[in-house]
């Protein structure tokens, strides 16, 4: 009896599963559009320009560094967090 070289049998189930994911991904609705990009006029009639001291005393709500802080105090100084139901989180 022949048995097909290994090498063959893998190429084979490759392509079937790729066929597969290909028709799987063909069902699928398409992606949904990204919203445009905010306007560059009003971006920049807004923006607040970053200096060494926001950086060293940053507002509550408006962390300009991962951790918020130089020193990586990641905790918020804000005191009261609602939270609706269904909504994310608020400041107060």
């Amino acid at each position: 009896m022949f048995t097909p070289p290994r090498s063959r049998v893998l190429l084979l189930v490759s392509l079937a599963l790729a066929g597969g994911w290909v028709a799987l991904m063909a069902q699928l609705p398409p992606a949904p559009l990204a919203p445009p990009p905010p306007d560059v006029a009003t971006v920049l009639r807004d923006y607040q320009p970053v200096t060494a001291d926001r950086l060293t005393h940053p507002d509550a709500d408006n962390w300009l560094m991962i951790r918020r802080t130089y020193d990586g105090w990641g905790y918020s100084p804000l005191t009261q967090i609602v939270i609706p139901p269904g909504d994310g989180l608020y400041r107060s």
